[in-house]
């Protein structure tokens, strides 16, 4: 299922409860949710361990060139089957640093 697709499916399903509470409130109590959600300016980092204080202050700068703006926020997620590297997640960008990630692109042409 497509982006649009999703989109439009959870759109029907607000405007179908609203109508089934008969509260018409819910739309722009969604519609506050949604621009708030927006406006977050959090980044999440996934990395295969846990990162000592100054290579989370180095990855914090590296967002802060990737994005061009100041991230109020990062969250650091550890999964143990990244190899080495990192990912980075902000809004509704990946920047995809990890070895498996470079390891398939010189296997893949």
């Amino acid at each position: 299922m497509n982006k649009g697709k999703i989109a439009k499916a959870l759109a029907n399903a607000v405007v179908s409860y609203s109508k089934k509470i008969g509260d018409s409130e819910v739309l722009e109590t969604v519609g506050g949710l949604i621009e708030k959600a927006g406006k977050i300016n959090e980044a999440s980092v996934i990395v295969p361990k846990k990162l000592d204080k100054t290579e989370k202050v180095k990855t914090m700068k590296l967002i802060s060139r990737l994005t061009g703006e100041k991230v109020r926020g990062v969250n650091f997620y550890e999964d143990k089957s990244l190899l080495d590297g990192m990912r980075i997640f902000y809004k509704d960008k990946l920047w995809d640093f990890s070895l498996q990630t470079q390891i398939d692109s010189l296997i893949s042409p």
